[in-house]
């Protein structure tokens, strides 16, 4: 992960991982979200967070010293986006095989709270799968928030 200024330099030194980052947000205080996928555990690739401070070292109050695995059932979670609401609620998104259609693929959606738990207000579980017909393969592109905060999915 890369920091650089709005004239194209770099502000900091890039951060190392050894997870593959697939998203990113910022907070208000420009901590860093990353999400992403880990790699193999027991044949899975599970989907993690990660909650950096600005100065890039690890926020311990968020999961476990900054670090979370998440969506390790081993359906493979295509994610595409990641977003903070006002109440700094992580939600990322991306496509997933339908589980009523295996041939087609699913929206999902999951939230999460600042601290890395997952938010149970949010559709009762978590998450949301949206398909659309047994037929058709949805993909998620990109997610943003209205100014109501009502998520619009594209």
């Amino acid at each position: 992960i890369t920091l650089l200024n709005p004239d194209g330099t770099l502000k900091r030194d890039t951060f190392f991982l050894a997870e593959t980052p697939e998203a990113v947000a910022l907070t208000p205080e420009d901590d860093i979200i990353i999400v992403g996928k880990t790699n193999d555990v027991l044949g899975k690739k599970p989907v993690y967070l990660r909650h950096l401070k600005s100065d890039g070292s690890p926020d311990s109050s968020f999961g476990e010293n900054g670090f979370l695995f998440v969506l390790s059932s081993g359906l493979s979670f295509e994610i595409r986006e990641a977003l903070l609401d006002s109440q700094g609620r992580i939600i990322i998104g991306g496509n997933i095989p339908s589980l009523l259609h295996p041939s087609t693929t699913a929206l999902q959606l999951v939230r999460f709270l600042p601290d890395g738990s997952l938010d149970t207000t949010f559709n009762k579980i978590g998450s949301v799968e949206t398909q659309l017909g047994s037929s058709l393969t949805v993909r998620l592109f990109s997610l943003v928030f209205d100014s109501e905060e009502r998520i619009i999915v594209a």
